[in-house]
């Protein structure tokens, strides 16, 4: 288990089904916490406050957030242009994508983001008691793919 995303550290995702049946997409296997809170963070354009400094209003723009999250996880693809040329999913390239394949991607890419989740459970192991008095727990991951926390330790 790494501690870091890796911007190289690519899964591929095949279509076989839809309008993209044949294509597919190279998407990173996972994206930093700092990454995945600009994306959660993009539609926000302001913030009202009010006297005791909480946030009373917010202005949002949702407009760009497919946008966003295409940019942030497709890296490369199997779709070419008119001429039958490879493309690159650049922002230019995503702005101009019709709506039947952005869907598609952006289907792909939460159902990726919501499997790797669901392999990152936290579950908890006993160690031993410490000096304190405390019981100490250590934090590690679930096995790929159980999607469930590992039993509480009988006392």
């Amino acid at each position: 288990m790494g501690f870091f995303a890796r911007p190289d550290d690519l899964v591929r995702i095949d279509f076989d089904e839809g309008p993209l049946d044949g294509e597919w997409i190279m998407v990173r296997r996972r994206l930093s916490a700092v990454e995945i809170n600009h994306l959660s963070h993009s539609m926000v354009t302001g913030m009202t406050l009010g006297d005791d400094g909480a946030v009373s209003g917010m202005a949002t723009d949702t407009s760009e957030v497919d946008l966003h999250k295409m940019m942030a996880w497709v890296k490369r693809w199997s779709l070419t242009d008119d001429s039958g040329r490879e493309t690159s999913p650049n922002r230019a390239r995503l702005e101009t994508l019709l709506p039947e394949y952005a869907d598609q991607i952006l289907a792909a890419i939460d159902k990726h983001s919501a499997d790797t989740a669901a392999g990152d459970v936290l579950a908890t192991d006993p160690l031993p008691e410490s000096g304190s008095g405390l019981a100490i727990r250590s934090r590690t991951r679930a096995p790929r793919g159980s999607g469930t926390l590992s039993p509480e330790p009988q006392d």
